[in-house]
């Protein structure tokens, strides 16, 4: 095998910055796609939605290690900073260098994985077997499990491509531009044919590997994130109704992932490209496009409904799915309670998420205008467009709001024997003349997941059907007029028998709702949960629970359960762990609740021979992960597991190359501090080395 140039002239430091500048322009995935366990002897896992590290000053994701291989190029793309007739400074990386790059970034919680780009050096084939092996050394020698994203070379031997298939979860190629007059015009080396061959070939692989893998389960997986492409635009005339024709064609030939679009920056003086103005890049042009590349992914439109010849381009005011409605008046208003699902999606500001929602919750009974509000919908777009029991929200003749309230949906009352309703063992026995006790009753426990159970333990057995029960907990107690209050003592068989009836009866949504809801820093979730069970006893199927989110116990539940996930979900991203003297890992987080049991699986998972700590300053806890064994938490009220904070001697050079790596793959052209503070609020940059 031919041996590549080595630059040994730099610094991998100058090599990152020269690399990562270079590559900025190529939109990377912000979600994998698939989800992978790690299977305990490497580094690594995949998260099904994917994960964002971190966000540039333009707001954009950090999620992957964006490099080329190389930025140099035999190709002259008009477009393109690396073309071979631009005179910039030319480097290239290892195999290691990448390696070492990924897993030390990787174990610091830096990025979720790999997005391996390259100029074409010599020839396609050269380049590719370059990534191959880069790729075959990261898989093997360093066991990475993460997620790795790369681009097939065009004009590359199919056997590379294969190859290459088989280590990667995401492969891509790029169009580069809508057709194939303006790619002719600004690539003169580049043809659509040798574009379209390979990402043919990886449809037609990826068709043949689910043969095999139905045939033989372990057989090796072949791109099982699918693949993606990438269109510039801005530098050619095409209308926003050609784009959309090329990228619907190439969903529905191709069974492509996503489609990325790139809004054109100046980076090159080219008669042929656009000449150079004050406006910048079309950024909210590129905005359009993306929101209408949803709509046909998932909300089932096509181009043709949303463009045409005679109107080929996006209302900037208007959003497509706003200027479609306004466009097809005859279909509105729609009735909420009798609408079918798709029929639902075409209302503006109603999601996917919250139709679903819709579609169960009006079995229960019929929904109005504040119950759509609970369940998402966004109703200052959609009140225009939608009916609940036959009336608008706003009085088309007075200009009043209907209604001000809401009773709820209406649903019939539980009917049927003991049976029918929940019921688990000691639970369901009735206390003797509970029920006309006059008295309110408190349960005072701890604030622990155990405690609370065990409160609701003691509650639902003397079945307060009136819901006049309540939870407290000790150190955050009011004293209530005309209150009972009953001590609860923690007690490990209760909260078994709780979470029994929970998962038996409620269903398997309920129980991880309830289960994020114990660990928010609400001092009402217990009485919310104890509520929330309370009113499925009444149901005829409780498992229809979290359907109810007009009732306020539900409603509460539920929202503490998708904050805490936010909160976990952000903690998964913005935590950073530092390398500590010995080689343990060293992380401190301050979050609003109770997190580390959301995140604990999760790095175990990742990193299963660490060792490493991660300190949650405002619950005086430790999550404890020694390498190949069970992780723990511990109280730490008195501070006694404090660690020194006695860096490594190469922690310092790492963190040095991160904020190197988050400034060069920034394009300023695009900067906006305000979306980037949307996407990561500032409560998260304590610990974050990249704003220091």
């Amino acid at each position: 095998m031919e041996t590549f140039r080595i630059q040994k002239e730099k610094t991998l430091y100058e090599k990152l910055s020269i690399l990562s500048d270079a590559a900025k322009y190529d939109v990377a995935c912000t979600s994998s796609g698939i989800k992978r366990s790690g299977d305990g002897t490497g580094i690594g896992n995949c998260e099904q939605a994917g994960i964002c590290h971190s966000f540039t000053p333009d707001g954009r994701c950090v999620s992957l290690l964006k490099i080329l291989f190389t930025n140099e190029c035999i190709f002259d793309c008009k477009y393109c900073i690396n073309r071979v007739s631009n005179d910039v400074e030319r480097t290239s990386f290892t195999p290691d260098e990448i390696c070492r790059l990924v897993i030390e970034f990787y174990r610091r919680n830096y990025i979720e994985g790999l997005f391996l780009s390259s100029g074409v050096w010599k020839s396609p084939d050269y380049t590719m077997r370059l990534i191959y092996e880069t790729l075959l050394r990261l898989r093997r020698e360093y066991r990475f499990q993460g997620y790795i994203h790369v681009k097939a070379i065009p004009g590359a031997s199919q056997d590379l491509i294969r190859m290459t298939g088989f280590l990667a979860d995401r492969m891509s190629v790029n169009v580069e531009l809508p057709t194939a007059e303006s790619l002719h015009r600004l690539a003169p080396h580049k043809s659509r044919k040798n574009i379209l061959a390979p990402m043919r070939y990886v449809q037609k692989k990826r068709e043949e590997n689910s043969q095999e893998l139905a045939l033989y389960r372990h057989a090796p997986r072949f791109v099982p994130a699918g693949q993606s492409t990438q269109m510039i635009i801005g530098a050619t005339p095409e209308s926003d109704y050609q784009i959309m024709r090329v990228a619907e064609s190439l969903y529905q030939k191709f069974e492509l992932k996503r489609v990325f679009y790139s809004a054109f920056v100046h980076v090159n003086e080219d008669s042929a490209l656009p000449s150079r103005t004050d406006a910048g890049p079309p950024l909210l042009r590129e905005h359009r496009l993306y929101q209408a590349d949803w709509l046909l992914r998932y909300y089932h439109f096509s181009a043709s409904e949303l463009l045409s010849e005679k109107r080929p381009n996006f209302n900037l005011v208007l959003d497509p799915k706003c200027d479609w409605a306004l466009g097809h008046l005859e279909y509105f208003p729609v009735e909420v309670n009798r609408a079918d699902y798709r029929t639902l999606l075409r209302v503006p500001g109603i999601g996917y998420t919250s139709a679903r929602r819709i579609v169960r919750a009006r079995k229960m009974g019929s929904l109005d205008f504040p119950d759509l509000k609970k369940m998402g919908v966004v109703l200052k777009r959609a009140l225009y467009f939608v009916t609940c029991k036959g009336k608008m929200m706003y009085d088309a003749h007075g200009g009043g709001l209907y209604p001000e309230k809401s009773a709820g949906p209406q649903r019939e009352s539980a009917k049927g024997d003991e049976g029918d309703q929940l019921q688990a063992d000691v639970f369901f026995r009735r206390w003797e003349g509970g029920m006309d006790d006059p008295m309110k009753r408190r349960y005072i426990c701890t604030d622990t997941t155990t405690g609370i159970l065990s409160a609701i333990y003691d509650a639902w057995k003397y079945d307060r059907s009136d819901q006049e029960a309540g939870i407290v907990f000790w150190g955050n107690m009011q004293q209530e007029m005309f209150c009972e209050y009953c001590e609860v003592k923690e007690s490990e068989e209760k909260a078994r028998a709780v979470r029994k009836l929970i998962r038996g009866h409620l269903g398997e949504e309920a129980y991880l709702d309830i289960g994020y809801a114990l660990l928010s820093g609400d001092p009402g979730k217990g009485t919310a949960i104890l509520g929330m069970m309370m009113e499925a006893r009444s149901l005829p199927d409780g498992y229809r629970i979290m359907g109810h989110l007009s009732h306020p116990a539900v409603r509460t539940v539920f929202e503490l359960s998708r904050a805490v996930g936010r909160e976990i979900h952000a903690w998964k991203e913005f935590l950073r762990f530092r390398e500590l003297e010995g080689g343990i890992l060293y992380a401190r987080i301050t979050p609003k609740n109770f997190v580390l049991p959301g995140i604990a699986g999760h790095f175990a998972d990742r990193f299963p021979l660490e060792d490493y700590v991660v300190y949650d300053e405002p619950h005086s806890s430790v999550l404890i992960h020694p390498r190949q064994k069970q992780w723990l938490i511990v109280k730490d009220e008195e501070r006694k597991w404090e660690i020194p904070k006695a860096y490594s001697g190469e922690e310092e050079e790492w963190q040095r190359l991160w904020k190197r790596f988050k400034k060069r793959v920034t394009i300023e052209e695009r900067k906006n501090l305000k979306l980037q503070q949307t996407h990561l609020p500032l409560r998260y940059r304590g610990d974050m080395p990249e704003f220091h």
